[in-house]
Formats: C-alpha cells, structure tokens, sequence
C-alpha cells in the first residue's frame, strides 16, 4: 500500500468515527435558536464529560441525558439537521449515530439495524454557553410540583392567542414577542393559580388578567 492510500484510509477512518449515539428524545431543537446571527446557540450541544444533550436560546435552556457510554467527544450538532433525523420515520427510529461527516437514522427490523436515512454533518467548534453554570442546582429547589403537560398546554396556547404582549423591541433575539403567564404556588398539594394578562382586543381596557386552576398531578 502507498503512502496516498494510507492516507486517504486513514481519512476516511477519521471521517466515519461516530462521536455519539442519541435517541429521538435527544432532539432539543425546539429550544435552540433560529437567529444566525447567535450562531453557536442554533446547534445542540453533545456533551461528554456531563452526558447529556443542551439546547438553549439564551431565554430557555433543556438538559437531556444520554446513556453510560453513548458520547465519545464533546460535539455541536445543527438543531435543524438533529430535528430532521429524530423525525424521519418517527415511529420506527430507534438511535440517531452522529459521526463526523454524517447524521443517520436508524430502525431494528428483527433485531438488525438498518439505515434510515443520513444528513452531513459539519461539527462546529463554536464557543458554546457554560450550561452548568446556567442550570440552577435542584438542591436549591424546597418546593416540587408535578403537573399535566397537555394541561400546561393549553393555558399556554391561551395565552399565546389572546395574552397581551409586552415585548421589547429593543430586544437582541428576532422573536420580540413576550407573553408571559404568572404562576401563584402556595404548596405543593395545593392548586396553582396561572394569570395571563389580556390583550386589549377591540379597544377594550381589562386591568384584571384571566386566572386559569390548575390542579398538580397526584401521585
């Protein structure tokens, strides 16, 4: 073997070596950015030494781990393309491989993995956010609650709708809508009172929010 064989064989290696193995929860892309200009933050991080999966905006942040074993290296992975491959034939994808030059989707048919689907894959060695230093510590926390997300769900839709927006435009993010909804919590068996201040819809001046009850959940 020549020394440009060797070479372009040691390319190749280098170019198919899998950093690490997601499942379709991993897909934080909802929490990561659209704004190019924050270029770091439109990518999820994959993360080694904490094994788990970042995406953030600056205004929200999710952490989801990963498995013993599943990260080889610390890496930044498009949001856009990870949302893509978690949703490529939902249903049957088991694992999403990240390697250096590709993203793939795969299924188990009859217990072998057969490829789905693949994307390219361009790692990015952008500064990405201190996440632990972000994320509060649960230790902090004295009070929890466990609600209904599809109950969640649609006070937040209410609000989006009908909420009055108190968005800046001076704001550095391009989604300069703000529609905040208030959680009174007197203690954790107690109902949550959720205010959402109303919009002034056809020249209305309402000075009292609407007040959704929300039951938590109860073990």
């Amino acid at each position: 073997m020549n020394n440009t064989e060797t070479m372009n064989n040691t390319e190749t290696t280098k170019a198919d070596r899998t950093l690490a193995t997601l499942k379709p929860y991993h897909d934080v892309s909802a929490f990561c950015s659209k704004d190019e200009t924050r270029f770091a933050l439109t990518h999820a991080q994959i993360k080694q030494e904490r094994r788990c999966v970042y995406g953030t905006d600056g205004r929200i942040a999710i952490k989801v781990p990963v498995e013993h074993g599943s990260i080889a290296e610390t890496t930044l992975i498009n949001a856009d393309t990870l949302a893509a491959a978690a949703k490529a034939k939902k249903s049957e994808t088991n694992s999403i491989v990240v390697k250096e030059s590709t993203i793939v989707s795969y299924k188990h048919k009859q217990g072998s993995p057969t490829s789905e689907q693949s994307w390219t894959n361009t790692p990015s060695d952008a500064y990405y956010p201190n996440m632990e230093a972000v994320m509060p510590a649960r230790a902090d926390y004295k009070t929890s609650i466990s609600l209904d997300a599809k109950l969640l769900k649609k006070i937040c839709e209410y609000a989006m709708k009908h909420g009055q927006d108190q968005g800046n435009s001076k704001l550095s993010y391009k989604d300069k809508t703000f529609r905040p909804i208030t959680l009174h919590i007197k203690d954790a068996e107690s109902p949550l009172l959720v205010d959402i201040a109303l919009a002034e819809h056809d020249g209305g001046n309402l000075d009292e929010p609407a007040t959704c009850v929300l039951m938590p959940c109860r073990a």
